[in-house]
């Protein structure tokens, strides 16, 4: 067995993690003085005493017990070895490519069909909208465009065949200090007031 101050300097040369068996009877001495149950070495005390590091080629590492060496696959007899060359494997008919482009297409029609209903939806409730402010607006102003020219008035037939017989036939035209000539217009009182002049004329005579 070795002795106390031996087994100190043993302890001291090597690291934590090494091993060392003294006898065939799985004793170890160590660090942490564990088991190691294949491990059948004895360490000569001359390699010791000249260096401390040369055991290290004889005393093994100690493996953790959490880790563990799976064992050999076995293959079956009649797998099927992979060949030289996998491009005879290579057999394909190009037959989705066709099918990918036809889904696709149709893909890109409808989505152009939504587009184009999306855009006329657009436009038209714009459209809406300026009919709207363009209605609010000739309700206020008849006849205004917001992008046309201005407004020119423009004289109304109906009031010139109105006003051109009374006028002809007004009986007492004035003369303004300009010498311009104005007939007055007749209204509905000076018509009133003939037709009771008239009428007390008739009763007059009829007396």
């Amino acid at each position: 067995m070795i002795d106390k101050h031996k087994d100190l300097h043993l302890n001291s040369a090597f690291p934590s993690r090494l091993l060392l068996c003294v006898d065939s009877g799985n004793n170890c001495v160590g660090n942490d003085l564990r088991r190691f149950s294949n491990s059948k070495r004895t360490i000569p005390y001359d390699i010791m005493e000249t260096s401390p590091y040369a055991a290290a080629a004889h005393i093994p590492l100690i493996k953790s017990p959490s880790l563990r060496v799976p064992p050999p696959v076995d293959l079956p007899p009649d797998i099927h070895p992979l060949p030289e060359s996998v491009t005879p494997y290579f057999v394909y008919p190009f037959t989705l490519e066709q099918h990918i482009l036809t889904v696709e297409s149709a893909r890109r029609s409808t989505l152009a069909s939504h587009a184009s209903r999306r855009e006329a939806y657009l436009r038209s409730r714009e459209d809406e909208k300026e009919r709207r402010k363009r209605d609010a607006l000739r309700r206020i102003a008849p006849g205004f465009e917001p992008h046309g020219n201005l407004l020119i008035p423009t004289k109304n037939s109906s009031l010139t065949h109105q006003t051109t017989p009374s006028s002809s036939t007004s009986p007492n035209p004035t003369t303004n200090p300009n010498g311009q000539t104005h007939h007055r217009t007749r209204s509905v009182m000076d018509d009133l007031v003939d037709q009771l002049a008239a009428m007390e004329s008739r009763d007059s005579s009829s007396k």
